[in-house]
């Protein structure tokens, strides 16, 4: 086919978590049903022996996404861009730095000044997204771009630094570019999208609206196409019957789950949880036969560990994972066994418990009873370093305004939150569908084909 007739794509890869939105759903099938698409991947796992076994293809070409060092001037353009925005997760950084050096008080001050000033004007924000493109060369994507001469630019992850550059790159050859956030919260961090797309890809309205309010983007801009990674909850493709997942599990035949799932590094308090946990099973509280499922944060190695104590008690199931990674920087590549894991646990648990995390989202899909910590089992922990802080994010306080969550603010009320759900699972029914729908946008399982397609149009 000659270079006329084919279009190339460019994207980023840059995360496992991306890897399974994209190459493991249906994304991928369909931006290929063209044949005159060529796809242009750029991974850390591009020249991985298992990576390339899985996902090669002939119209697919993989490169490395090389996170490259930070020169004074990135940092200083990164700094000039973070001081445009200022949010509730730029609150809770800057009050941990407070904790330790007061004088961090006076970078507080300054960044509120400059995101509720000049970081609310568009012209500013469009103006720093076109100086950083003339003062900032990146030489390797920049070959990049000469070498595959792309059509299009598509970056799944606009917040991060190799994403950026892959971006910037993009703009100054005047290549159009559609981007992505990773997840939910991206849009509220506090760093601002600092390349600005010609489409932006959401989830969902209240991404939109975030996109609008806080990275000042044009409404006419900005596409919702639902969750790629949820689609296999509305296909109903890794569905199973109770007692095969029970049997798959080791567990008891009409036993209750209770499903414990950490939110990571920062979750300190687990530990203490788990325990309360398990006394509440062993002596009855419940009023059912009940196994403990704890979910460790795949994302965070480094915390597995904690849940070594409970891996041989008879009342626990410890869900880890064979598919860390050393290829991506949040160290996990989930693969299809895991995806299905996680379906089928979302499918079958009869309450869900957790902290501020996106897993509400994915156990809204089944409709099923869900209750988020409200405290900390640690004492002597400050709040701003514990998961708590993160209830008062924008992007969480969303979901506590559905009411489609048990907020258990002791030990007590997540005794009693537990027991009701378990004799009534009906109950927040009504709310949970509420958000599931406003979330996920269309619960179809065709958000990675609208991803696809949203693609194909810009290419014409």
């Amino acid at each position: 086919m000659s270079r006329k007739a084919q279009k190339t794509i460019v994207m980023t890869l840059g995360r496992g978590l991306l890897v399974r939105n994209f190459l493991r759903t249906s994304f991928i099938s369909h931006l290929l049903s063209k044949v005159n698409i060529h796809l242009v991947i750029l991974t850390p796992g591009f020249n991985d022996r298992g990576f390339l076994k899985e996902f090669s293809h002939p119209r697919i070409t993989f490169l490395d996404l090389p996170t490259p060092p930070q020169r004074r001037a990135d940092q200083w353009m990164n700094r000039i861009q973070a001081a445009m925005v200022f949010t509730e997760t730029t609150q809770i950084k800057l009050k941990r730095r407070i904790y330790r050096q007061k004088a961090v008080w006076l970078i507080y001050g300054i960044r509120w000044l400059c995101a509720n000033t000049l970081g609310r004007l568009r012209s500013v924000r469009r103006f720093l997204s076109w100086l950083e493109t003339k003062v900032l060369h990146n030489a390797y994507y920049d070959e990049i771009v000469k070498t595959h001469r792309p059509d299009l630019v598509f970056i799944t992850s606009l917040m991060n630094l190799p994403d950026n550059d892959m971006a910037r790159a993009a703009r100054q050859h005047r290549v159009p570019i559609v981007g992505m956030c990773k997840s939910w919260d991206n849009l509220l961090k506090d760093i601002p999208i600092r390349i600005r797309p010609d489409t932006l890809v959401v989830w969902n309205a209240m991404m939109e609206r975030q996109a609008i309010t806080t990275q000042l983007l044009d409404k006419r801009t900005i596409i919702k196409t639902g969750i790629p990674q949820f689609d296999n909850y509305f296909t109903g493709e890794y569905t199973v019957k109770r007692n095969t997942f029970l049997a798959s599990m080791g567990a008891r035949k009409h036993t209750k789950i209770i499903c414990f799932a950490s939110a990571g590094s920062l979750a300190t308090s687990d530990q203490r949880i788990i325990t309360l946990l398990l006394e509440m099973i062993r002596s009855g509280k419940l009023g059912y036969d009940c196994i403990l499922i704890i979910r460790p944060h795949f994302c965070y190695p480094q915390s597995i560990v904690w849940y070594d104590a409970f891996k041989d008690n008879p009342d626990v199931i410890l869900q880890t994972t064979k598919n860390s990674s050393t290829l991506f920087p949040d160290a996990w590549d989930p693969k299809q066994d895991d995806i299905k894991l996680l379906s089928q646990t979302m499918q079958h648990a009869d309450v869900f418990i957790t902290s501020p995390s996106t897993l509400v989202l994915d156990r809204a899909c089944f409709n099923k009873p869900i209750i988020n910590v409200g405290f900390n089992a640690i004492e002597d922990r400050p709040t701003v370093f514990s998961m708590m802080s993160y209830y008062g994010t924008g992007y969480y306080r969303e979901v506590l305004d559905y009411n489609a969550t048990w907020f258990a603010a002791d030990e007590k009320q997540l005794c009693e939150a537990i027991r009701t759900y378990l004799d009534n699972p009906d109950l927040h029914s009504e709310q949970r569908l509420h958000m599931c729908s406003d979330f996920c946008y269309k619960q179809d399982g065709k958000s990675a084909e609208r991803i696809a397609k949203v693609l194909l149009e810009r290419l014409r």
